[in-house]
């Protein structure tokens, strides 16, 4: 594994924490996110069910991105192909829903208030090549040889790019121009 393996799995693992713990930080926001689950069309009954799994799935990335550094390339690989599904889900159902004219407000990382849009599409993109970077790494290269200095470096950079995509709304609201940025 090379630097940017380390680099990408952290922004990933990171990534992934803060979404699940952003939903389920509080009564409210776990609620917010069942609200906005319902807006895509899922049953009242089953809205709640859906979010739970979600928030699951979220939580299991890091969770087998975390045990993998005790060495088991299985669950890396379990870790990041898990990742992979959950972005192409997410992607596609923000396709969808756009494609509807939806304006459902994008919780993924809780506070936003800004509806789904291909801002949000382009980050799941960008998140599912560095997740295919650590994929390649891991199954090409497992063994590379790396230094500490380095691997710090690699993986303070990724943590740095996942609080970027967490708060990715509020930095594009910051320099947009305009009333309606987020279909942009």
């Amino acid at each position: 594994m090379g630097y940017a393996a380390i680099g990408c799995e952290c922004l990933i693992g990171l990534t992934f924490v803060l979404a699940a713990l952003s939903k389920v930080r509080n009564g409210a926001s776990f609620r917010a996110f069942v609200d906005a689950v319902r807006g895509l069309g899922i049953a009242r009954n089953r809205a709640g069910r859906v979010a739970v799994a979600a928030v699951g799935a979220e939580a299991a990335v890091p969770v087998l991105l975390g045990i993998a550094l005790a060495g088991s390339s299985a669950l890396l690989v379990a870790g990041l192909v898990t990742a992979l599904a959950l972005l192409s889900a997410f992607t596609a159902v923000i396709s969808v829903s756009m494609r509807r004219g939806d304006r459902v407000t994008c919780r993924c990382f809780g506070a936003s208030g800004a509806p789904m849009g291909r801002r949000h599409i382009a980050r799941n993109v960008l998140l599912s090549v560095a997740v295919l970077v650590a994929l390649v790494s891991a199954v090409a290269n497992p063994s590379a040889q790396i230094d500490a200095g380095g691997a710090v470096i690699a993986a303070a950079a990724g943590c740095l790019v996942a609080l970027l995509v967490a708060f990715l709304d509020d930095i594009v609201d910051l320099f947009a121009v305009g009333p309606d940025v987020a279909s942009r």
